[in-house]
């Protein structure tokens, strides 16, 4: 079910919350997707850079945003 695209946010925040995970208490396997998580990561923060300068997301989610995925970059 897609309600106004949350589903797509829910990804991004499991992707942050495994990168976090995996810094911690890493396993073996977990080298497996922590470069497609860091890639589709960084491509998500330049995309919402192009869509906070065409004024399509709040300031202050950017900054939240940012700030979250630089955490785990």
């Amino acid at each position: 079910m897609k309600t106004n695209g949350h589903e797509l946010e829910t990804k991004y925040l499991h992707m942050i919350n495994e990168l976090k995970r995996a810094s911690k208490n890493p396993h073996w396997s977990d080298r497996l997707w922590q470069s497609k998580y860091k890639k589709k990561l960084t491509r998500r923060l330049e995309k919402m850079e192009t869509d906070k300068a065409n004024g399509l997301i709040h300031p202050k989610a950017f900054a939240i945003w940012k700030s979250m995925i630089n955490e785990v970059l």
